[in-house]
């Protein structure tokens, strides 16, 4: 069990490293409150499949908590009915017509080395968490007239993000969220786009042409993937991140003897021990 450790009424950061389909990457993040981590890591998660004439059920990739399953058609194309979850399987009534489901949930805080849920946990402990996810997915993206756009932060989620630029006003779309809609407010056009890429309220970046795009140019996103949580993203992550305060860093998998050599050596010199499971039982490598 993971405890919340004082010394010298000193409170130690425990740092948690795992996988999300949202967030930063190979980044400390701390969450204060549940809001923190649906902000960050998006807790809350919206699927969209496809379905065909007949199909009667989806699996959802996690196991989702009793009474948070929700399930809407996209474009109201027919109705489903009779709609009833059976551990990670979504089932209804036989489809008359092939369509898109968008399926939201939260996902059963046992879930392995997902972020939220220890983040949720940790929480309830009275801990406040600083989660790290691991490096190794990829962004959605697409290009038009020479110009190259990709979501902010690696995974699926983002797939099917559309984007309809105009000369003084971008509106972004992401699956399952409210539209955003960002206005130029009289700035040069690449100054304005030059802001949105450092604005992290805006899900997309922008990597620019030669030349203007075109008014009212429609784009969609797709590509992106998240990293789960193996040994190669762990040692992955020991390049990109480092602790900024001594602390715990756990890694809820099991790491072998070099892994764990690695990645704990590489904390040490932060001043950080890792808690790993390692040759089958709960170890410690510390400095």
């Amino acid at each position: 069990m993971i405890r919340w450790t004082r010394y010298a009424s000193v409170n130690l950061p425990v740092y948690v490293v795992g996988w999300s389909y949202d967030g930063p990457v190979a980044r400390s993040v701390l969450c204060e409150t549940e809001r923190d981590i649906d902000r960050y890591f998006g807790a809350m998660m919206y699927l969209r499949f496809s379905v065909t004439t007949g199909q009667q059920s989806v699996t959802l990739p996690l196991q989702p908590i009793p009474g948070t399953v929700g399930i809407d058609v996209v474009d109201d194309a027919f109705d489903l009915r009779l709609v009833s979850v059976t551990g990670k399987m979504v089932n209804f009534t036989a489809v008359p017509a092939p369509g898109i489901i968008e399926v939201s949930f939260r996902p059963d805080f046992s879930a392995h080395g997902y972020l939220p849920a220890y983040g949720k946990w940790l929480l309830e402990q009275g801990v406040p968490f600083i989660g790290v996810r691991v490096p190794g997915g990829r962004q959605a993206s697409a290009s038009a007239y020479g110009w190259v756009f990709s979501a902010r932060y690696e995974g699926s989620i983002y797939n099917g993000m559309q984007l309809v630029l105009g000369q003084d006003q971008i509106q972004v779309t992401v699956p399952g969220r409210q539209p955003l809609l960002f206005s130029r407010g009289g700035k040069d056009y690449l100054e304005w786009i030059r802001s949105l890429n450092l604005d992290e309220s805006c899900p997309v970046l922008f990597q620019p042409g030669s030349s203007l795009l075109p008014d009212g140019t429609v784009v969609t996103l797709t590509g992106g993937y998240s990293a789960p949580l193996v040994p190669a993203t762990v040692l992955a992550l020991r390049t990109m991140w480092e602790p900024e305060l001594p602390g715990v860093v756990v890694v809820p998998i099991y790491l072998n003897y070099h892994a764990a050599r690695a990645f704990g050596m590489k904390m040490a010199m932060h001043r950080c021990c890792v808690v790993c499971q390692y040759e089958g039982s709960l170890e410690s490598i510390s400095n």
